[in-house]
């Protein structure tokens, strides 16, 4: 009886154990349930109000930030392209054309070594001189007209690397007269200008509009200089080489500079120094009148001119010498005038030469009476060959202290196979 009592006692402790573990067991279950919903919660609430924090912060800084301190930063070197407009803002990166900045001086700040920098139509005046110290493309649109407004220069570089600044489609003007050249490139600087306009300018003294001094070299090619009216200063030219610069002018045209009484031009183009080269090829120069003492002159360098036609110019003003002036007094330089066509212009001297030897050679001459073709003012070494003086007889008429042992002659003929008699006639 005593061993039932305690096996009863030992069956409910076993019971009453049970029910608990199990109690436990589902409490432990809807506790963790519990915790894993209020985690996923709180996750979600946490994560929901971080993205609209930062959202907010980030719309905040945008939209309400009045700091300008962040400027656009330059490109590196040999990033591609760089946009100026009318419509550009300075606080623009310049990246694009919607984008672009106002001013060639900040599309230049932000380019890179060997960047282009596109400049939009319209006038664009310059106050002040952007120093070049990178290699750089300016290219202009139809009408990009760059005026220089104050006393600098345009655009200015003298440094000892060789840069190569390359203008392309643009028209400078510059209504005042300055001492400072509008293009002024010394130093190891390489100038290109392509299809390039210079126009209403007025030249700076001795040097000119455009200066290319020390070592620069510059290749004008496919430029028009024209509506130019000189300076009140007789030394100044239009395009200015000096130092041991060389430059090749080819395939351009200078046309309508006249020069009014009381105004003057050294010339348009002016070698002046005795280590400068000047090349002009493929040039055409017409309707230049004034008073100016040549169209190019050779003060003491290299000169050669090939090429080229002089048609309609009118050099009978005081201070003219000729079309071609070579005016070295001393026996120094060189020129060479080979394959050029004179016609039809008022000038005592289609080529004047003071001292410095010079070879002509190849040209045609159209004169009118009383002109002369060749002019040695000073005795210097004057090579006369195979020219065509406008006549078959013996020039010497044609040349002031200068002979010809050569000279070409014209002749033509004809058979009735080849010559029609009527007003379509035409020579084969």
């Amino acid at each position: 009886m005593k061993m039932k009592r305690t096996f009863l006692i030992l069956l409910v402790l076993f019971c009453v154990a049970s029910m608990a573990v199990s109690s436990v067991s589902a409490a432990s279950d809807d506790i963790a349930t519990d915790v894993a919903a209020i985690d996923d919660n709180a996750i979600n609430e946490v994560s929901l109000e971080t993205d609209d924090s930062i959202s907010d912060s980030i719309q905040v800084g945008v939209d309400d930030s009045d700091d300008k301190s962040l400027e656009p930063a330059p490109l590196k070197d040999g990033a591609s392209t760089i946009y100026v407009s009318k419509t550009g803002d300075d606080s623009n990166d310049g990246l694009s054309e919607e984008n672009a900045v106002a001013t060639i001086a900040k599309g230049y700040e932000l380019a890179g070594d060997g960047s282009t920098i596109n400049i939009g139509a319209g006038t664009y005046e310059q106050s002040s001189s952007i120093t070049l110290d990178k290699s750089i493309t300016f290219n202009g649109a139809d009408g990009t007209t760059i005026t220089r407004t104050g006393t600098a220069n345009v655009f200015t570089y003298s440094g000892d690397d060789a840069k190569t600044f390359t203008l392309n489609n643009l028209i400078f003007t510059a209504p005042t007269k300055q001492n400072n050249p509008i293009i002024n490139i010394g130093g190891e600087g390489v100038l290109l200008m392509n299809n390039c306009k210079l126009t209403d300018a007025v030249p700076g003294n001795g040097n000119g509009a455009i200066k290319l001094f020390y070592n620069a070299k510059a290749t004008l090619d496919g430029c028009e200089f024209y509506g130019l009216v000189g300076t009140s200063s007789g030394a100044a030219p239009y395009l200015a080489i000096l130092g041991n610069s060389v430059v090749d002018v080819k395939n351009s045209v200078f046309h309508d500079i006249a020069i009014p009484d009381g105004s003057y031009l050294r010339s348009v183009i002016y070698v002046n120094a005795a280590t400068a080269t000047g090349v002009v090829s493929n040039c055409k120069f017409y309707n230049i009148s004034g008073n100016t003492m040549g169209i190019i002159e050779n003060k003491a360098g290299l000169l050669t001119v090939s090429n080229c036609s002089f048609e309609d110019n009118d050099f009978t003003a005081s201070n003219c010498k000729g079309l071609i002036y070579i005016s070295q007094t001393s026996a120094q330089g060189n020129s060479i005038i080979t394959g050029n066509a004179f016609h039809d212009n008022a000038a005592a001297y289609a080529i004047w030469i003071s001292a410095a030897p010079t070879t002509v050679e190849y040209n045609a001459f159209d004169l009118a009476e009383g002109q002369y073709a060749i002019g040695n003012n000073k005795n210097a070494v004057v090579n006369a060959n195979y020219n065509f003086y406008g006549t078959n007889d013996n020039p010497s008429a044609l040349l002031d202290n200068v002979t010809a042992s050569n000279w070409v002659i014209m002749s033509a003929s004809a058979s009735a196979d080849t010559v029609a008699t009527d007003d379509s006639s035409k020579i084969h």
